[in-house]
Formats: C-alpha cells, sequence, structure tokens
C-alpha cells in the first residue's frame, strides 16, 4: 500500500471516529437534573437590590422544590416545575412568583447556570449539585472542614466585596479569616446551626450578622 492511500484511509478513519463519537454523544432530559442544588445569587427585583441563597431539589421528573432565604431574612419553600431539552437547554418556573429562568446544563447535570427572563427581575447565577438524594439528611457534622468563597453583595447600601475562609468543626463552631475591599485580613469566630433539610444559620462575633 503507497503512502497517499495509507494517510486516505487513515484520514477517511479518523472523520468517521468523529461522526460516530458525535452522533453517540449523550443527551439531556429531565432525569438530567436529579438531586438536591445550591446556589447564591445577587441581583435586582422590583428595582431593588436582591441577595438570595438556598437549594432546589430536582426530582427527575420535572418536578422542583426551592428552599431559600432573601434579602429581608425569610426562609421560604416554594415548589415548580421544570422542562428539559435534548440539547441541554431547559426552562423553571417557580409557582410562588410565577418567574421563569432558562437554564443552561450539560449531559452530567453536575452544575448548571441560569438566567431569569422575567421582566420584574434580574437574576442570574450557577447552581451545583451536591447530592444525589432528593431527600437529603443533614446536620453539625455535614459542614467539617475548610470552605473557600468570595461574594460581592452590599453593606449599609454600599457595595461589598471579600474573599476568604471558613473552618466548620463539625459540632456547630466555626472559625472565619477573611479580607475585604481594603486589603484587611480579619479574624473572627462564630457559631452555625444546620437542619435534616440541609438549611442552616450561620453568626459572627466580629459583626453579630446572622
Amino acid at each position: 500500500m503507497n503512502k497517499k492511500v495509507a494517510i486516505a484511509l487513515t484520514l477517511s478513519t479518523l472523520l468517521l471516529t468523529a461522526v460516530f463519537r458525535a452522533e453517540a454523544a449523550p443527551k439531556c432530559s429531565l432525569k438530567t437534573l436529579k438531586g438536591t442544588y445550591i446556589y447564591a445569587a445577587t441581583g435586582v427585583k422590583d428595582k431593588a437590590v436582591h441577595v438570595e441563597g438556598g437549594n432546589d431539589v430536582f426530582d427527575g421528573k420535572g418536578g422542583i422544590i426551592n428552599t431559600y432565604t432573601g434579602s429581608d431574612g425569610k426562609e421560604i419553600v416554594t415548589t415548580g416545575t421544570y422542562v428539559m431539552g435534548a440539547n441541554c437547554i431547559g426552562r423553571a418556573t417557580y409557582n410562588d412568583t410565577g418567574d421563569s429562568y432558562a437554564m443552561y446544563t450539560g449531559p452530567g447535570g453536575e452544575e448548571l447556570s441560569w438566567i431569569s427572563v422575567s421582566e420584574n427581575i434580574k437574576f442570574s447565577g450557577r447552581m451545583l449539585r451536591v447530592s444525589q438524594s432528593v431527600d437529603p439528611q443533614c446536620s453539625l457534622k455535614t459542614l467539617k472542614g475548610t470552605y473557600v468563597y468570595s461574594h460581592v453583595g452590599y453593606r449599609n447600601g454600599i457595595q461589598y466585596f471579600e474573599s476568604g475562609q471558613e473552618k466548620y468543626d463539625g459540632r456547630g463552631n466555626l472559625v472565619n479569616i477573611y479580607s475585604d475591599a481594603n486589603g484587611l485580613e480579619i479574624l473572627t469566630q462564630g457559631t452555625y446551626t444546620m437542619g435534616k433539610n440541609c438549611i442552616g444559620q450561620s453568626t459572627y462575633e466580629d459583626t453579630g450578622d446572622s
């Protein structure tokens, strides 16, 4: 076999392999999103700054249970529905507000990005799956070890930046080391609670914030 024929056959094989892999690529469906996902986001709602953190439990069949705490400090539990296309683009709608969000994920469904498509709220963020279970069971021991973070928010009406780490002891105590936009490194301690639904609260000694 001469070199030209060998090269042509090799290229044909590679092209066929590429086409086969593209056709065999996994697709998304309702089952792609199943389990418990956590999120935190900052946006604008009804023309005011809105901060929110919580979790969404996707049942893999088109249903959602959303538990979150907003800027007013109130914990809210609501339900919703979602659709997911084979192209891994979907939409979620929540029953308490009627707001809808476009969702983008991958075949594994480990994380997703989302953005509001409702007029009264400008909101976007990411969700990370932390459990395959639709009925998670958490406790103080769930948080144990060192966690790093970075966030942007508002304090006394002024935009605020902070990055740092928190060490949880698995018994309700934490140590927080962080730097703010002024470059100051601050060390503080605090306590935390954690419910079976994986929703908890932390309180810090330096500011009393929860």
